[in-house]
């Protein structure tokens, strides 16, 4: 769990329901994902604009990515986030651990392989706007949540200020649509 407002990252264990601290040094942590193995969690670090793994076992918490506001693709921390809020993360053999970064203020999906920590967009402009296309052609505002299939090949986006969600999905290009809702708040079903 995020405990966002307490900066710190807990672990709940079922069905006991008892609640420990697994790191703290974190700003406003608010999007949190557990690998498989659940060994590591990886948070997004908001207000710090970075990403960090915790260790369940040790607790010990260390840098993945990112370093001070802003943006750029990068190595460790030479790459920029721009209060990341939301993070998915996928696991194959050939690259291990790979994050899927919502990258708010940046209004962008990023990518984070973690054995490497090579920091590289896949889908957004950069700019805010609601535009559907081909990787950095399309556009989000202030993407919020992200979900990652088993494999990898499907992102799911919460595209908060355009109030919709979008699919990425990684073929021949990496292909931006949106999947239901629209720029306009509402409340219906359709």
């Amino acid at each position: 769990v995020a405990d966002t407002y307490s900066s710190q990252v807990r672990k709940i264990d079922l069905p006991s329901g008892v609640v420990t601290t697994l790191g703290s040094g974190f700003s406003f942590p608010a999007g949190v994902a557990v690998t498989n193995s659940g060994s590591s969690a990886y948070v997004a670090d908001t207000v710090n604009s970075q990403i960090k793994k915790v260790d369940i076992s040790s607790n010990a918490v260390t840098l993945v990515g990112g370093s001070t506001a802003g943006f750029r693709d990068g190595t460790g921390t030479s790459a920029k986030f721009n209060q990341p809020i939301a993070v998915a993360v996928t696991t194959n053999v050939f690259d291990g651990d790979t994050l899927w970064v919502c990258d708010r203020n940046n209004h962008n999906i990023r990518k984070l392989v973690v054995n490497t920590k090579v920091v590289t967009t896949v889908a957004g402009s950069g700019s805010s706007g609601s535009s559907d296309g081909v990787g950095t052609g399309a556009s989000f505002n202030e993407p919020y949540g992200i979900a990652a299939t088993s494999d990898g090949l499907v992102l799911y986006v919460a595209d908060t200020g355009n109030n919709c969600i979008r699919k990425v999905a990684f073929g021949l290009d990496i292909t931006v649509t949106t999947l239901a809702g629209g720029v306009v708040s509402g409340k219906g079903d359709g």
